[in-house]
């Protein structure tokens, strides 16, 4: 386990939960918007909500060196699905996002004409659905990514609702991902954990034969959709904190 995991909290809607995120220790915090989720949030909104918290620029730890306003350093990640090139730029632009999360069908000519830095989230099923990720990068034509992907993110695939896109509160068998590290399956691309993330299982999660750059937590932490529980939010940092000081 290193002490260098990164944790993002996602699905943020409103000042309060954002606030209580990076004060906490949150690493990068998410916002979707995808309307379709009931996460959703407008671009409007995220600029009022992160109007008095400037971005890190940095590079630093923590918050309070020059240029970075914030009380915790952080990055702002843009989550969406299947959304226009020109809406999504729009949004990284005016929304001042650090990285775009992109939990649809987007294909490699997408993310190439996109031009932007991204993490490529692939639903896991079963270990067929590792292959598929090694396939995306690496299909009969010779295509890859160009760089523009430096990260996986890893959320559960439902059955009998694949049109749902993240937010499911269910794991997956982490002992997949270790059968594809043995395989090598992810060759450079750093690798985030999410779907059904809590403060039960991180040991679980953090723990596991592979290395891993970060977690995803979202409904563990939430009192419904959109809300987040400032007790749960903190009993899961608790937890991480914990686990991230004995691999120091």
């Amino acid at each position: 386990m290193s002490s260098q995991i990164k944790i993002k909290i996602c699905g943020i809607t409103n000042e309060e939960d954002y606030l209580s995120a990076i004060s906490l220790g949150a690493d990068y915090v998410g916002f979707v918007f995808y309307k379709g989720s009931p996460r959703y949030v407008s671009l409007e909104r995220v600029m009022e909500i992160t109007e008095h918290i400037g971005p890190c620029r940095g590079g630093c730890s923590i918050g309070g060196v020059r240029g970075c306003t914030a009380p915790r350093c952080h990055k702002r990640v843009g989550v969406f699905v299947n959304e226009s090139i020109e809406r999504v730029r729009e949004i990284y632009n005016r929304a001042s996002l650090d990285i775009v999360q992109l939990h649809g069908d987007e294909s490699v000519e997408y993310i190439r004409e996109l031009g932007l830095r991204c993490w490529k989230v692939f639903r896991i099923r079963d270990m067929k659905s590792f292959t598929s990720i090694k396939n995306y990068f690496h299909g009969i034509d010779g295509k890859e990514d160009c760089g523009l992907i430096s990260t996986y993110l890893l959320d559960t695939y439902l059955d009998g609702n694949p049109s749902l896109y993240g937010g499911t509160g269910k794991p997956f068998d982490y002992g997949l991902i270790e059968m594809a590290f043995e395989n090598d399956l992810f060759e450079d691309k750093r690798l985030i954990i999410s779907g059904g993330i809590s403060s039960e299982n991180l040991e679980r999660v953090m723990g596991g034969k592979y290395e891993i750059f970060g977690v995803d937590v979202n409904s563990s932490i939430e009192q419904y959709p959109g809300k987040k529980d400032g007790e749960k939010m903190e009993k899961l940092f608790h937890v991480f904190n914990s686990l991230r000081g004995l691999a120091s």
